[in-house]
């Protein structure tokens, strides 16, 4: 649910792992134009910035696009399906960031097909994280995940004949080294651990809760390690492409 709170929290903060896929398939190459599709409140959208001249931020939801910290070579734009507001042969990145999960993917690879420049690169990836010995250390608990349909390894669907097609992935950890309230937005960012939390404290104001449990599990001034896991496809626009 991509509400207000939500909305909040992702601009509150997001681990900064988007450029980790990014730095690893194009290095320090930089392109004319990105688009960034499911840019939530942009932090995705400035990663891309650091691979693209100019990027194209699309999202869905209203309330995550107010939250988007304006930048001059980023262009929000609100797109609730169908074509994508961007010009045909236009494109020499595309990324989705935890976002092809909820897209129709042969009408991903159709727009990718048609905004593309021959030879483009296309980049879907996602993180993901274990908040539960995090929450049972604040008295959360004992608990199981809701089972949850969401795949985190979502890929587009290409085969060998088609005009993309994929050219490697990369699955990796990565530790970092997190403040208080920088892990309190973390876990509340996940739909399950908020409403936990919410039965548990009772708190009107939620992060602020329990940014000050978790500081206070924590020695102060002490940096909190959390190990993330990272999934990634690169996949390619044949150079030759044309529809």
């Amino acid at each position: 649910m991509y509400d207000d709170f939500k909305a909040n929290i992702y601009a509150g903060y997001r681990p900064e792992l988007h450029d980790v896929p990014l730095s690893h398939y194009f290095g320090e190459r930089v392109f004319g134009r990105g688009v960034d599709v499911g840019c939530g409140v942009g932090h995705s959208a400035r990663a891309l910035l650091n691979h693209c001249w100019e990027v194209t931020a699309l999202d869905n939801s209203r309330a995550m696009l107010a939250k988007a910290k304006p930048e001059p070579r980023i262009r929000y734009r609100r797109w609730s399906g169908g074509r994508w507001p961007v010009a045909d042969k236009s494109v020499d990145v595309i990324t989705f960031a935890g976002s092809l999960f909820y897209l129709d993917g042969g009408a991903a690879l159709q727009e990718i097909r048609r905004v593309g420049k021959p030879g483009s690169h296309v980049v879907v990836y996602d993180y993901r994280f274990d908040p539960r010995p995090f929450l049972s250390a604040l008295g959360v608990g004992p608990f199981e995940p809701p089972v949850n349909a969401y795949r985190w390894d979502c890929q587009l669907p290409v085969d060998e004949t088609g005009t993309v097609s994929k050219l490697q992935d990369l699955k990796s950890e990565v530790l970092l080294i997190m403040e208080a309230q920088q892990l309190a937005y973390t876990i509340l960012a996940e739909d399950w651990c908020r409403t936990l939390l919410s039965a548990k404290f009772g708190s009107e104001n939620p992060a602020e809760e329990l940014t000050a449990r978790l500081a206070g599990r924590y020695a102060v001034g002490d940096r909190i390690p959390v190990d993330f896991k990272l999934i990634s496809f690169h996949y390619r626009l044949h150079p030759g492409a044309a529809d």
